[in-house]
């Protein structure tokens, strides 16, 4: 096996945020695991690994943590690593007024120190199960060099510790990294590292067979991915997916804050033939929040959906939803009559998206699909709130392997952008996150998961089979993952054969 080529691998996507401040969009993580690390690393097996740091203590109430750092880490501008980046990164991150999407990740953070140049100390609120997954693996910026720009400017220019750094980006085509010299870990043996962008599924399947790409971070077709796992010239990693494909509910919208519209439409969709018919039981049914891949957490014994179309008009009826003379029904001056919003390219939610507008339409409702770039669409969804239905795929507790979904659905969850709002539900979750006890964790994540489906946040419909398909050219890489797409982060470890 020779050293050196570059690895490519294809997203449907054009990166936002070459910055760890901005970590939950697939496409903008694996970009950002090239370049930044964190205290620990996640593998792609849900394993805590040490990172930037080499050890770390816990206090005997679970709310002080001690990591002694890694010595002679450099970045990629050859600033030397210590502890007043790990100081600045956490606390800037945690400024309100900075806007990081990952401020969530340090709500339990009561004060982060830097008792020396190789020590760090964090004090929690409370204790915290999912702190060592979600907070000690975020990336780590040089405190000098990312204080002397402006975030914009970061952003096109990102300095990290990673195995590859930074060469250049040119929207809607590529990004691309050569291995740093520099690691610690030793440098990658191969040259560069490129994501390309390829937004049509069909044109990215072509390009795995013609050898164009080595490997697609976004999901196929499913009639091309059936193929794929036939074909001799790939090695595929295959699993229960963790992000929930759902449409979801905007509620400052007045007609989704009755619980009767909510049920309605998910009892009006058939989930089941969106996953066998569409999806080619390339997924799972969606019964809660939670992957069946969290098994230790999961909990499917809740309410069902079905399709039932005359259970949907009935509670309907019941709730004084009234059809007109066009057949929508309507309610104090207020329709059902809604706009569904999808990225621009997708090619796998539209046919899910006309066959369950085609059944609500049996119920009363009338929705119609808008197309955005992916750009406009983040900013309808977690800017602007501009939005009836949206189509996309997000996690609710299960990212890291913790089933905690506070920030996505907890009343003041920083990252709810349902705007649904249940007492109980963010009393359970607070519970679960200040739980160090798995047992414990458990009994109360079974109960949020009643709670959840009884009341129907958002339209669940499946978690998508998490499928990677590397070419065989690649080699050196593990031979499995729980977390498939994790093997992408698993790069530098990796040849290239001719």
């Amino acid at each position: 096996m020779a050293k050196g080529g570059t690895f490519i691998v294809a997203h449907a996507d054009n990166p936002q945020n070459l910055n760890p401040f901005h970590p939950d969009i697939p496409v903008d993580e694996l970009n950002q695991r090239q370049l930044f690390e964190g205290l620990l690393v996640l593998d792609q097996d849900f394993n805590l690994e040490p990172t930037l740091a080499e050890s770390y203590e816990v206090s005997d109430d679970n709310k002080v943590y001690t990591f002694k750092l890694r010595p002679g880490v450099k970045f990629h501008n050859g600033d030397e690593f210590g502890a007043e980046d790990v100081v600045y990164t956490w606390q800037w991150a945690m400024k309100p007024e900075n806007a990081s999407a990952s401020l969530s990740r340090f709500d339990q953070v009561e004060k982060v120190e830097a008792p020396d140049a190789e020590t760090v100390r964090v004090t929690l609120k409370s204790p915290s199960g999912p702190f060592l997954r979600r907070t000690a693996t975020h990336g780590i910026v040089p405190h000098k060099y990312h204080a002397s720009m402006s975030p914009e400017e970061f952003n096109q220019a990102p300095v990290g510790t990673g195995p590859f750094k930074f060469k250049e980006w040119v929207p809607g085509d590529h990004v691309s990294y050569v291995a740093f010299d520099g690691y610690w870990a030793g440098r990658p043996a191969i040259d560069e590292f490129r994501q390309v962008v390829i937004p049509e599924d069909s044109v990215r399947a072509v390009a795995l067979r013609t050898g164009e790409i080595h490997s697609s971070a976004w999901p196929l077709a499913p009639d091309d991915t059936l193929d794929l796992l036939e074909d001799p010239n790939f090695t595929v990693y295959r699993a229960p997916g963790l992000e929930l494909s759902h449409i979801q509910i905007n509620q400052k919208r007045k007609p989704f804050q009755d619980p009767a519209v909510r049920k309605a439409l998910m009892y009006g969709m058939d989930r089941e033939a969106m996953r066998r018919d569409i999806m080619r039981e390339l997924a799972t049914l969606a019964q809660t929040n939670l992957s069946p891949a969290l098994s230790d957490f999961y909990d499917p014994n809740v309410t069902q959906y079905a399709q039932d179309l005359d259970k949907a008009a009935a509670l309907l009826d019941e709730a004084g939803w009234v059809p007109g003379s066009d057949g929508i029904r309507a309610k104090d001056g207020d329709r059902l009559d809604f706009v569904l919003l999808m990225i621009q390219g997708d090619e796998i939610r539209p046919p899910q998206a006309e066959l369950a507008i085609e059944s609500w339409k049996k119920i009363g409702v009338q929705a119609r699909i808008e197309r955005a770039e992916v750009g406009t669409f983040v900013d309808k969804i977690f800017g602007a709130a501009d939005f009836d239905l949206a189509f996309y795929n997000w996690t609710y507790g299960g990212k890291d392997g913790d089933p905690d979904a506070f920030p996505q659905l907890a009343c003041d969850g920083s990252d709810n952008h349902t705007a649904w709002c249940d007492q109980k539900a963010t009393e359970l979750l607070k519970r679960g996150l200040e739980t160090v006890d798995d047992t414990e964790r458990r009994a109360i994540y079974s109960d949020f998961q009643k709670l959840f489906a009884e009341e129907v946040p958002f339209l669940y419909i499946m978690f998508w089979d998490d499928i990677i398909f590397i070419s065989k050219k690649v080699q050196g890489l593990p031979g499995s993952a729980r977390r498939p797409r994790g093997i992408l982060n698993e790069i530098q470890h990796a040849t290239l054969t001719a």
